[in-house]
């Protein structure tokens, strides 16, 4: 656990502890970093940990739905399929 500085709508400055969390809904399982409130502070579930649960907010229906997870990869077992930036920022091509 650690802490960190929030910044809030009104421009007011706090810091609160942070650490990470389990979450559990459902079925579905996810760790997401979050920030401990304090008493009389607002109770807020962040798109991030949303995300990780696989799931988004539907904001006229206001309910939760699924969200496909894609699996992506920079490469395969033939080699790599995208190359990526080098430490410089330059992109270097792909061997052929």
């Amino acid at each position: 656990m650690g802490l960190t500085s929030v910044h809030l709508a009104n421009a007011t400055r706090i810091v609160r502890g942070c650490g990470v969390a389990l979450f559990r809904y459902g079925d579905r399982d996810a760790v997401a970093e979050v920030i401990f409130g304090e008493p009389g502070d607002a109770v807020l579930l962040g798109a991030f940990t949303l995300e990780s649960l696989g799931l988004c907010l539907d904001p006229l229906k206001r309910e939760l739905l699924p969200i496909p997870m894609i699996l992506a990869a920079l490469g395969d077992a033939r080699g790599p399929a995208l190359t990526p930036p080098s430490p410089r920022g330059a992109r270097v091509a792909p061997c052929a």
